[in-house]
């Protein structure tokens, strides 16, 4: 399994990666393709500790997701050890082994404080990285608008939202919790696929009780808790070779995108499985003929 470790060091220089010359296109959007193509939920983990360096990756490079205005309203509480028996006692049903047998466990969180992360990134912004004073002025108001946070809250932003939008186009607020959560899933995404870029396989899991974990490792209320990932080497018995050499179903792309409007005919032009057989059909009866 090839990594990304030979075009994103371990030490990401970000200057350096944004001018990055080395690698082509194609050769990232082939490295990339093997990457989203080879990773699998994985049911089983073997006990092999991950490198502290390869830790130290995966993380460095989910910081680099993106988020509505760089708010970036998550965390990350990484477990392993003996708190493993603890987190495992929160599970439900068997995704409680998979936490026991993974050497860690990721339990993301999404800050539902929209506003107050908002305000806490725009200081940083200002003060640490030279931000835009204007932006930063406007980035707690814009957060708050769009995730249902600042001074007006609920059916009086939704009322006043919708019937400005015949006249101009209106942000669709959402719940503190539903923005946050949209925002930290990209965050998820990418340290998921850092994981399977350094050959580990994960178990994306939504059964367990959010908060038993909040008790377990003391969140704060603001945060609310949208996905549990193990991660490990994956067990290499004779099971899970056979998983992984089998992909699971997707939806086809012609139910998935569509052109212009929604059920309109899909932009794609690669054909069907079906359309795939039948075509496959229809040459073999010309041959026949």
């Amino acid at each position: 399994m090839k990594t990304l470790c030979h075009w994103c060091p371990l030490q990401l220089n970000q200057r350096a990666f944004f001018s990055a010359t080395t690698t082509n296109t194609s050769t990232r959007a082939q490295v990339f393709k093997e990457i989203v193509l080879s990773r699998r939920s994985a049911t089983k983990f073997d006990d092999n500790e991950v490198p502290q360096a390869v830790l130290d990756d995966i993380m460095e490079l989910s910081l680099r997701a993106p988020s509505s205005f760089n708010a970036q309203p998550w965390g990350c509480v990484l477990v392993g050890g003996a708190g493993r028996a603890d987190l495992a006692a929160c599970m439900l049903g068997g995704n409680g082994a998979k936490v026991l047998q993974a050497p860690h466990t990721s339990v993301f969180l999404a800050n539902t404080d929209t506003v107050g992360q908002a305000v806490e990134i725009a200081n940083w912004m200002k003060q640490d990285h030279n931000g835009d004073p204007t932006f930063c002025a406007r980035l707690p108001h814009m957060v708050g608008l769009l995730s249902g946070g600042g001074p007006l809250v609920g059916h009086a932003k939704d009322l006043l939202l919708t019937g400005l939008s015949p006249l101009q186009p209106m942000p669709t607020p959402n719940a503190p919790e539903a923005w946050a959560f949209k925002n930290t899933m990209l965050f998820v995404q990418t340290f998921i696929l850092g994981c399977t870029a350094h050959g580990l396989a994960s178990a994306p899991m939504e059964g367990f009780d959010a908060r038993r974990i909040k008790v377990c490792l003391g969140i704060p209320d603001h945060y609310s808790i949208p996905i549990v990932v193990p991660f490990g080497y994956p067990k290499n018995d004779s099971e899970e070779k056979t998983k992984k050499n089998i992909p699971t179903p997707r939806l086809d792309l012609k139910r998935v995108f569509f052109s212009n409007k929604f059920g309109a005919e899909s932009p794609s032009s690669i054909s069907s499985p079906k359309q795939h057989k039948e075509e496959d059909a229809e040459e073999g009866d010309k041959n026949g003929a």
